[in-house]
């Protein structure tokens, strides 16, 4: 056996050949049997993921130029080197009207999706991680100030970089009583814009390299925009009926998918419930309706969300609302085996978390904010089920050296 460290073949700069990290390699007392529901392999269409935890989409609002750069490399670097078996990468904008910031990602020039590839996307392949893009547009809630000085929903002026008088919608209905009113589309401007979601996937996948894209349409962005009566007011074929109204997105799936190998999945993140008492606000019996098209158009995993999309929802103490892991459990006793769905679960156990995917809530566990205070929480839900998962050789090692492999 060489003693010589094999360089990786994913970097230009030197950094070992790794595992694939967040692999199942055995129990800790050694008994040859099946891993954990949570760490078992799952096929996604012409995708293989090692193990059952994805981490959500969390913007950052870190970017110049819709650009990634280093804060990206060593936030997704850190996630992605920590073995979960599947990364979603924040909102990146399809159209610089579309951001939902000034310093979102951007995924709509070549420059963009290399620095992804740079910064992002070979990082998260080094560890032999499968990663995706969330690709967004933001309709009548873009040009909002990034939140990070507690600036929460307050447009920015233009003359300090932002577009207020240029933001766009199904209909000039606006998000909320800020005065910001979005100017109604066009048909040929809706067109554009579907036809822009395929070339940012395009992008994303030949360029940037990407293993998979999400299409946000969850949290107020422009698809569920187009498909609640509370926003769409249209009287043309993208308005008025349910077939109409849901539309949008539909052919925004069949763009995706033309635009890229039939092999590469599709996730859509899903707005599955508006949260407001109005009757004419999107409803789950909505998604559910929805659901068989989502399916005949070519969609692999259902993120589920709820809320974002109208200013006076009700939170998660009304006596309507549904928790992510109860939207996912009715989608999947619906969609007989046809789709999967991706879930935030909220746990900080491993035991629990297997839980979540053994009761068939959902098929893929995604974490969020447990991620940025515990990059390591993959390898405690390993520990906490008695299990040994391949790591980083720069983590692992030690970890050999002290015996803790042998346990």
């Amino acid at each position: 056996m060489s003693l010589k460290l094999q360089k990786s073949d994913r970097v230009p700069f030197w950094t070992p050949r790794q595992p694939k990290v967040g692999k199942f390699l055995r129990y800790f007392d050694g008994v040859d049997r099946d891993p954990p529901t949570l760490f078992q392999p799952l096929d996604i269409r012409g995708m293989t993921i090692s193990n059952r935890i994805g981490t959500s989409p969390m913007c950052t609002y870190s970017s110049e130029h819709f650009e990634a750069n280093k804060y990206h490399l060593v936030h997704y670097g850190s996630i992605s080197s920590s073995g979960p078996g599947l990364v979603i990468v924040e909102s990146s904008a399809i159209d610089p009207l579309g951001a939902s910031s000034p310093n979102d990602l951007g995924i709509y020039t070549e420059t963009q999706a290399a620095t992804h590839k740079e910064n992002i996307v070979d990082w998260a392949h080094v560890h032999n991680i499968k990663i995706g893009v969330q690709l967004g547009h933001a309709g009548r809630k873009a040009s909002l100030a990034a939140p990070l000085n507690g600036q929460l929903g307050v447009y920015v002026p233009k003359e300090e970089g932002g577009w207020p008088d240029d933001i766009m919608a199904p209909s000039a209905v606006p998000f909320d009583d800020s005065g910001v009113t979005p100017k109604e589309l066009t048909i040929d401007q809706t067109r554009k814009i579907i036809k822009q979601y395929g070339i940012s996937a395009k992008l994303a996948v030949e360029k940037a390299g990407y293993d998979f894209v999400e299409i946000h349409a969850g949290y107020g962005y422009l698809p569920c925009q187009f498909y609640t009566k509370t926003a769409n007011k249209r009287k043309d074929r993208y308005g008025g009926s349910f077939e109409n109204r849901t539309r949008f997105l539909l052919e925004t799936i069949d763009e995706v998918r033309s635009s890229i190998s039939n092999e590469v999945p599709i996730f859509v993140r899903l707005c599955a419930d508006e949260n407001v008492e109005d009757p004419e606000g999107w409803k789950m019996s909505d998604t559910l309706r929805l659901l068989p098209s989502l399916v005949e158009h070519g969609v692999d995993v259902i993120d589920v969300c709820s809320g974002g999309l109208n200013y006076k929802e009700y939170g998660w103490d009304h006596p309507n609302f549904l928790p992510p892991k109860e939207i996912a459990k009715q989608i999947k006793e619906h969609s007989d085996g046809k789709i999967l769905v991706a879930s935030t679960g909220g746990s900080q156990d491993g035991a629990i978390a297997n839980s979540f995917l053994n009761s068939g809530s959902m098929d893929i566990l995604l974490i969020g904010r447990i991620y940025l205070k515990n990059s390591g929480i993959v390898w405690q839900f390993a520990d906490d089920l008695g299990i040994h998962l391949e790591q980083a050789k720069q983590k692992a090692w030690i970890f050999d050296a002290e015996g803790y492999l042998k346990k």
